[in-house]
């Protein structure tokens, strides 16, 4: 007990303290700002994907096409899409939405939405409208896979969880 009543002892054990809230705020501090850049970027990737998805269907006496040239670029991105009657019906897809249903929840047009398909998959869905100047001819519903997102934000946090312990006891001992 005569050592924890050490000014020296005392010190350490303050110092460390603090220093491990400091550790802990910044690693919270990194870790949301790294998730709030990565969901800008998949807004950004699904509104822009939107756009020029809006921009290629072709309707016909009522069929809805994507050419598979004007659409590489975004299966390259990992989008997938269902186009949307104006009665909601799916009229096609585009990547893995030929093997998914649509799921049963869609986010409001114009917002985002994080689902959970059903083999599991986390999605980010994105609602917007199939326009041709100003008539509205349907809906697009385009998804983008989370689960890299979440891996990197996991071993981040993985990461920090043995970095911080270590930096403490090395702190402790010096």
């Amino acid at each position: 007990m005569k050592p924890l009543n050490s000014l020296r002892v005392r010190l350490v054990l303050w110092t460390v303290a603090l220093e491990a809230l400091l550790l802990v705020v910044l690693a919270g501090v990194f870790t949301l700002s790294l998730r709030n850049i990565q969901n800008r970027e998949i807004n950004e990737t699904l509104s822009l994907s939107a756009a020029q998805l809006n921009a290629v269907v072709d309707i016909r006496g009522g069929q809805y096409s994507i050419p598979q040239s004007d659409t590489t670029t975004l299966r390259e991105r990992g989008i997938s899409a269902w186009i949307l009657t104006l009665q909601g019906d799916v009229a096609t897809t585009l990547g893995d939405a030929s093997t998914a249903a649509l799921p049963a929840v869609l986010p409001e047009t114009g917002h985002y939405l994080d689902v959970q398909l059903d083999n599991g998959e986390p999605m980010r869905l994105f609602r917007a409208s199939l326009t041709e100047g100003q008539q509205t001819l349907g809906e697009i519903v385009l998804a983008l896979s989370l689960a890299s997102v979440q891996a990197a934000t996991r071993q981040i946090l993985i990461s920090l969880g043995i970095a911080i312990p270590v930096v403490l006891l090395l702190s402790a001992s010096g």
